[in-house]
């Protein structure tokens, strides 16, 4: 099986010690027939039995056996069987059981497996605690029972290492290592201290194991003891302030405390106080520990006066202004009840001034009437084509005989059935007089396609109008221009470039193989891209299918396959899925968890086995950056936005959702 038991002397059993007894006396018995039997006969040879001794000494129930023998009875020994002439010789008894105790434990050891890795690995054996366990009437016994380890180390038995430390000698230096000084053996005075010391292995990487001590150079072991002396001493607190029964603050029956301990200054903690009654520095009349606790004496004397108030009284008034009272005084606090005193005693010691006897008091009156009131319309603010005035409206109200103060809407619509008045109006609705008319254009949209698509624009007539705000452009119809000016209307739409050429083209460098190990894949991103011809011009990404449908295979251009020489702890990247963003709209961020993992073995290692090789990816990545408000999203005409919205690229970079907003808008808001 593998395993070994390490055996130990041990005291023969109780069991074994009653068969012995059984044996003797067995013995005896027929030494006194045979010696008996010699006094009637002269001749004195007969066939006997003799015990044996128990087969175990401890653990499972053991036997003796029993021999039949020629005896000389007049000195007990064993003879030749031919002394005992012709007598018949008695069967020979079976073998007796004899009861045993249980035995003591022993360490079971199995060998140690297999090294864990050619380096820096680790060889494992099991060490169990086993006993021989006999029950208590003696009569059965369990074998090899696994027991608490502390059945072995109690009996002296240190339990051997169950890990080693194995694999390339050219891996691991060895060196010792010393753990920190424990408490010193004496709590005060002289003593000693151990610390551990164990040889350990240091791998390239640093780390480091324990291993047996025939791995260090003995000459090298460092000292595990030391010797020690601690200093003990008296710390003593201050007096606290002098303190009465009853509450009281004065008087001459008072008593100050304070703490007295002793401090193991080596070891910042506190002993008992004998330890401390050999202090140099404190001398003690009488010898013993200073004194916690004296009596002490204070002069009454009013030095803390305060002004004290009561409760208010009721108002004067249920509304408007009226006025309430109350009690001020002056108390010294000397004894468990504060002292009332003269006024004089607080107004002399204290920088306060007296508290206020009356107060001013009462809520708020309600509205007796409240109506809307309103100011003159303001002048209109055009002469024509629609202006609009405005003015002030407000709610009044009248408290009893005050005068009339402004109150929120709310009350007004509250109290009155007549809705809040306008504040404002139209004015001046007749259309201006149109003197000269000029067609007005915006620039250009994206073309619709990349190759073969349309652009437009708006085009309006318009009409200059002078407001209080200025002069501006009014749109109206395009009548009005094609009467009055000899210019045909511009055009709204024109065709883009129709000769385009199509080809696929990377937009990104090929990823890092997808293994560390043996064979795996490279990825990059591939756009399909037109051109004009035969110019040449860039015209940008269009959709995957202006190139499939032509034959240009993108799949073969993203993926290429890639070997990676199998060697120990290649480490790589790998990221989880990104969270949602943090806001829907305004700018957000989102995250992911990037971890370091060996591709070889798929367990994790640590992040500077990565780094080595690789730069870390993102964990963090900024999301929604469009703005809330729609009406605040708009293209950045340097970009073609159609084309950005169309290829789906508005999800994948911030720059694209700041550069085309509102193309980008509606993709972005409903993105989970």
């Amino acid at each position: 099986s593998g395993r070994a038991v390490v055996e130990h002397k041990r005291r023969p059993a109780a069991g074994e010690k009653r068969s012995q007894r059984f044996a003797m006396i067995f013995f005896a018995s027929i030494v006194a027939l045979l010696l008996s039997f010699a006094c009637a006969q002269e001749t004195a040879f007969v066939y006997t039995v003799i015990a044996g001794s128990c087969d175990r000494t401890c653990g499972h129930l053991g036997t003796f056996p029993s021999l039949v023998a020629c005896v000389d009875s007049r000195t007990g020994g064993s003879v030749n069987t031919a002394s005992c002439g012709d007598q018949v010789a008695p069967p020979t008894p079976p073998r007796q059981a004899c009861r045993r105790r249980s035995c003591p434990g022993n360490w079971n050891i199995s060998d140690f497996g297999p090294c864990s890795a050619t380096c820096e690995g680790v060889q494992v054996r099991s060490v169990d605690c086993v006993q021989d366990v006999v029950s208590a009437d003696g009569n059965s016994a369990t074998l090899g029972v696994i027991v608490n380890d502390s059945v072995c180390t109690d009996a002296g038995l240190f339990k051997p290492l169950t890990t080693l430390a194995c694999g390339e000698s050219t891996c691991f230096t060895y060196q010792w290592s010393t753990g920190d000084y424990g408490a010193c053996s004496s709590r005060c005075g002289p003593g000693s201290q151990s610390r551990p010391v164990v040889c350990q292995s240091v791998a390239t990487d640093g780390t480091t194991a324990a291993v047996s001590d025939r791995e260090c150079e003995e000459d090298d072991r460092p000292e595990a003891d030391r010797a020690c002396d601690v200093d003990c001493r008296f710390v003593i607190g201050n007096w606290t302030d002098c303190v009465f029964p009853g509450g009281y603050r004065c008087g001459d029956n008072g008593f100050q405390t304070r703490t007295v301990t002793c401090l193991n200054a080596d070891e910042n903690r506190l002993v008992d106080l004998s330890s401390c009654e050999d202090d140099p520095t404190i001398v003690v009349e009488g010898g013993g520990t200073p004194a916690g606790r004296r009596l002490c004496d204070v002069e009454c004397v009013c030095e803390n006066p305060s002004w004290v108030t009561g409760a208010y009284s009721a108002c004067s008034l249920t509304c408007g202004n009226g006025t309430r009272t109350r009690d001020v005084l002056c108390r010294c606090p000397l004894g468990p009840v504060d002292a009332v005193v003269n006024d004089t005693e607080c107004s002399s010691k204290l920088a306060a001034e007296r508290p206020a006897e009356q107060d001013m008091c009462g809520d708020r009156c309600p509205c007796t009437m409240t109506r809307w009131e309103a100011s003159e319309f303001s002048n209109c603010s055009q002469e024509c084509a629609g202006g609009i005035q405005t003015r002030r409206v407000w709610c009044a109200c009248q408290r009893g005989n005050e005068s009339d103060v402004m109150e929120p809407d709310l009350t007004c619509r509250n109290d009155l059935a007549a809705p809040k008045p306008s504040d404002t109006q139209d004015c001046n609705v007749q259309d201006c007089p149109c003197t000269n008319p000029q067609w007005d254009f915006s620039r250009f949209s994206e073309c619709t396609r990349p190759c073969g698509g349309t652009q437009t624009r708006t085009v309006s007539c318009t009409c200059p109008i002078e407001t209080n705000q200025g002069l501006f452009r009014r749109i109206v119809n395009d009548s009005i221009c094609q009467d009055q000016l000899v210019q045909a209307r511009p055009e709204s739409e024109r065709d883009c470039p129709t000769e385009c050429c199509y080809a696929s083209f990377p937009t990104s460098p090929w990823s890092a193989c997808s293994v560390t190990c043996g064979d795996g894949t490279q990825t990059r991103s591939v756009s399909c891209g037109a051109r004009v011809c035969p110019s040449g011009e860039f015209v940008g990404e269009v959709a995957d299918g202006e190139c499939t449908n032509r034959g240009i295979d993108l799949g073969s251009a993203r993926v290429r396959v890639c070997s990676a020489p199998v060697r120990e702890g290649s480490a790589v990247w790998e990221a989880s899925e990104w969270t949602a963003c943090s806001n829907t709209c305004g700018g957000g961020v989102k995250y992911r968890k990037v971890e370091c993992v060996d591709k070889c073995s798929g367990k994790r290692r640590s992040k500077k086995k990565c780094r080595a090789f690789y730069a870390s990816p993102s964990t963090i990545q900024a999301c929604k950056c469009i703005p809330c408000d729609p009406n605040n999203c708009h293209n950045n005409g340097i970009m073609n936005c159609g084309l950005v919205q169309q290829l789906g690229l508005c999800r994948s970079r911030c720059e694209y959702q700041r550069r085309c907003c509102k193309s980008c808008y509606n993709d972005i808001i409903t993105e989970p």
